[in-house]
């Protein structure tokens, strides 16, 4: 709900000082979840404590929460000035990965990307003078995001919830 909170506080000023971009960090990990994993009302599995034993489960929840937050936002403000798009930087080899004991960190941590190159997808899309309002950006470039994040009804469903949500807290 972060993402959705904060954009709530500054998308007036930004639509008056358009143009913007509202930039979303994802992850391919939103893939993952999908209808047999629950709709979005279940805001306990994001909101409260993990459920699972890795909270993997809760993580593609969120990310997933991410691409259909940003296709809602850009649906709804299109026209306006503001951009926005969902970005997975990558698998990031970064100090996330400091609770792995050292000998197995280097294995587990080879293959990623180094923190430079995962920033260089979010600094593209802040820069790009081609940025796809709604789009799903990675280290590839423009992908398409999953069919059930990028639903229109689950898209509106989630900020349904999410405006009963933050208004709680507003």
């Amino acid at each position: 709900l972060a993402h959705f909170l904060l954009t709530s506080l500054v998308l007036a000023s930004m639509i008056t000082n358009a143009p913007g971009r509202i930039l979303t960090v994802s992850s391919e990990a939103h893939r993952r979840f999908g209808p047999a994993d629950g709709d979005w009302a279940h805001w306990n599995r994001v909101t409260g404590s993990t459920r699972s034993a890795t909270g993997i489960a809760e993580y593609q929840r969120s990310k997933a929460a991410n691409v259909a937050f940003t296709v809602e936002l850009s649906r709804r403000f299109a026209g306006h000035g503001v951009a926005a798009v969902a970005i997975h930087p990558g698998v990031i080899a970064t100090g996330v990965w400091r609770r792995i004991p050292r000998p197995l960190r280097g294995l587990v941590t080879r293959r990623m990307l180094p923190p430079e190159l995962g920033a260089a997808v979010v600094v593209n899309c802040a820069t790009a003078a081609d940025l796809v309002s709604g789009g799903y950006y990675t280290p590839r470039g423009l992908e398409p995001a999953s069919q059930y994040a990028t639903d229109p009804a689950v898209a509106g469903e989630l900020w349904r919830t999410s405006e009963e949500m933050v208004g709680r807290w507003l």
